[in-house]
């Protein structure tokens, strides 16, 4: 018995048929692996905004605006990363030393949101979001002591 064909003629001749490839289709099921060498968004972010700062302290870019027509970015986006240096030291250290299995929930939106603030409240806000900042924080307060 053959085929049916797209405008309705059976045909003898063409046979129809498929292979799946189940390894290939196992791989794409499994969960896939934290790569602990990745560099979270918020941390890159954070590394830009540093990098902002060196130009202008050096004198390489004289505004804020010569940054953005230099990086292709937006005046104001150029802005927020650079209020990110408003951060509490510590909050600044633990961002710094985020790697691929650091906390995937953090994101310049929600830092941006502490910026504000006093250090103090900066702190124990983030504290709050973010438990796994209490253990950093007391690590980092006792290397520096």
């Amino acid at each position: 018995m053959g085929a049916s064909l797209p405008n309705g003629v059976c045909s003898g001749r063409i046979l129809s048929g498929f292979v799946i490839d189940l390894e290939k289709a196992r791989k794409r099921l499994r969960p896939k692996e934290l790569d602990t060498n990745c560099v979270p968004p918020v941390t890159k972010a954070l590394a830009l905004a540093d990098e902002f700062q060196r130009l202008l302290d050096t004198g390489a870019v004289k505004r804020r605006a010569d940054l953005a027509r230099r990086f292709k970015l937006s005046r104001a986006r150029v802005t927020q990363l650079l209020d990110l240096h408003n951060l509490h030291p510590d909050i600044l250290a633990f961002v710094r030393n985020l790697s691929g299995v650091g906390p995937r929930y953090l994101s310049v939106r929600q830092l941006r949101l502490l910026c504000p603030l006093p250090h103090e409240k900066q702190s124990s806000r983030f504290q709050a979001l973010y438990p796994e900042f209490a253990f950093a924080s007391s690590l980092h307060s006792v290397q520096t002591a």
